[in-house]
């Protein structure tokens, strides 16, 4: 299925399932021509939280790269390895917030929420309202996500989004002073409809050619697009089953 096709729906599932007071969310997905153009509206995001508007985000898609951290600039063949991937056309980006390497491409999907950081509001409670976000827009189509670090894939983390123990989509997290407020930026990339087995590739070529010692396994790693087409299969599974114990 074309990637666009899931992202409008998504964006619009989400924004209905987002219960937080005063957050009207623009279901609009934006398409940028390069993932450092996507990356700058997403870090510029902040600048637009201000006396009388608490609340900002972002959906959006754009041709394949490598996001990375500050960290991996710091490895020892940091620009052999970026070389090397411009050749196979994943140009290697590198962002402000923290983490590890993390694949975008149009078969990824970028959701942002910037805010107002309340006195008591923390790093955790910012990740579990955008998780819960996402989470709350998967649970009408049948999709169970789970939090929790999916240690072996890319970019893992505590509030990593898993399906059936695979990771979908991770978060990050940026904090600033923006306009005499204390703003958080949380971010989640998800998949969905990229192969995993592309996009694990990529992020094992950078590190081995980077001199890291990280490495990402397919397996550890689901689309959106797979997770729903193995819901489907276990349900007609299921009916099949039990319409041959009817029979019976």
């Amino acid at each position: 299925m074309r990637p666009d096709l899931l992202a409008r729906p998504l964006a619009a599932a989400i924004a209905a399932a987002a219960k937080v007071d005063g957050l009207t969310m623009d279901p609009g997905v934006e398409s940028f021509t390069t993932a450092a153009e996507g990356l700058e509206r997403q870090e510029r995001l902040c600048d637009e939280i201000r006396d009388g508007c608490r609340f900002r985000t972002l959906f959006w898609q754009a041709p394949q790269a490598l996001i990375v951290g500050r960290a991996d600039t710091r490895l020892p063949a940091f620009d052999t390895a970026a070389d090397r991937l411009t050749v196979e056309n994943w140009p290697v980006v590198v962002r402000r917030s923290g983490g590890t390497a993390c694949p975008v491409s149009p078969g990824t999907f970028q959701i942002v929420l910037a805010r107002t950081a309340e006195a008591g509001f923390a790093i955790d409670g910012a990740y579990r309202e955008l998780a819960a976000m996402i989470g709350n827009a998967l649970a009408p189509i049948g999709l169970i996500a789970t939090i929790g670090e999916v240690v072996e894939a890319f970019c893992p983390g505590r509030f990593d989004i898993q399906i059936d123990g695979r990771k979908v989509a991770g978060l990050s997290q940026h904090w600033c002073e923006r306009n005499g407020h204390r703003v958080v930026t949380t971010a989640a990339s998800f998949v969905l409809a990229e192969d995993p087995s592309e996009l694990a590739r990529v992020v094992n070529l950078f590190y081995e050619s980077a001199g890291g010692e990280k490495r990402c396994p397919a397996d550890a790693i689901i689309s959106l697009e797979i997770a729903f087409s193995d819901l489907v299969s276990k349900r007609n599974v299921f009916c099949h089953r039990a319409k041959e114990r009817k029979c019976n």
